[in-house]
């Protein structure tokens, strides 16, 4: 059976960890990089999970409101747009909201907020459908270059039936 030596200095020390001294620290400067990107990446991901979660909830909550709405009222689709707006307001002023709104079949577009009108949501017993596209800015650099201008783009939808 081979045995193994261990050189010892005079004075009892073993020689042999004398020679991996700092041996931790090269590991640790290998290994940190690789543990911090994927530490952002785990973050970058997370965060787009949330915001896809928190624009659904919001939109679900407008859908919430109109479907107990009068259809008539005037006040109707600044309120439903505040609803979407306050449910998530850090996601919704950082995403960049576009609106898609489908009447009875039909589309129509809302990119800018002077273009909303009081009839945007249609009439009683119309079929509504909201679609709400939002583009995400992502914090990475190591995860935007996957994505289009550095940019997450999703759409969130929701459907209704004016009361």
């Amino acid at each position: 059976m081979m045995e193994r030596f261990v050189e010892i200095n005079r004075l009892g020390e073993c020689l042999a960890w004398r020679r991996q001294r700092g041996a931790t620290l090269f590991e640790m400067l290998l290994m940190a990089p690789l543990v911090f990107c994927l530490v952002y990446l785990a973050l970058d991901l997370g965060g787009v999970l949330w915001v896809t979660i928190s624009m659904q909830s919001a939109l679900q909550a407008a859908a919430d409101y109109a479907a107990v709405q009068p259809a008539k009222t005037a006040v109707r689709a600044p309120a439903l747009l505040a609803a979407v707006r306050n449910h998530a307001p850090s996601v919704y002023d950082r995403g960049n909201p576009h609106y898609t709104i489908t009447l009875n079949g039909i589309a129509h577009n809302y990119s800018d907020t002077k273009a909303y009108r009081p009839e945007m949501f249609g009439k009683p017993g119309d079929q509504v459908e909201l679609e709400l596209d939002v583009s995400w800015p992502l914090l990475t650099p190591i995860v935007r270059p996957f994505f289009a201008d550095g940019l997450y783009r999703f759409s969130v939808f929701t459907h209704w039936r004016n009361p």
